[in-house]
């Protein structure tokens, strides 16, 4: 029971300058709690191990990225039926219909979003605020 003992308790980080012993007997401690059961262990768990959050910025990512898929989708449709109409071949047609997707969606976004997040990064360093998971 901490409460009966706690005028004989040690807390992690204490140093000890002085002890009594008695007929050349060294003093011995016990360990009582150890790991995330502490204070310093509770705040390493929670550093750890986060819990899930749900970031504004990400889902805007996300909606963004598949709204680029459903516009890049209706473009391929759009391609494959108009050029498939005009007699196109199968080979022109569907490299015609990809290129669609590839301007549609940029390959260079994730790099975009990685630079953006940085660059947040940064401007939060300068403040002396300090991230530990930039993705969040």
């Amino acid at each position: 029971n901490p409460d009966k003992y706690k005028r004989h308790t040690l807390f992690g980080g204490t140093h000890v300058i002085q002890t009594r012993f008695y007929s050349n007997t060294p003093v011995l401690a016990v360990v009582v709690r150890t790991g995330f059961s502490t204070s310093k262990g509770g705040m390493v768990r929670s550093i750890l191990y986060p819990k899930p959050l749900n970031f504004k910025f990400y889902l805007d990512a996300i909606k963004f990225v598949l709204l680029l898929a459903v516009i890049a989708l209706v473009g391929f449709c759009y391609t494959l039926i108009i050029l498939r109409s005009k007699k196109y071949d199968l080979k022109e047609t569907l490299l015609r219909a990809f290129d669609v997707i590839t301007i549609v969606v940029p390959p260079a976004l994730p790099a975009a979003l990685t630079v953006g997040t940085v660059y947040a990064l940064q401007r939060l360093k300068k403040q002396q605020i300090y991230c530990i998971s930039p993705q969040r």
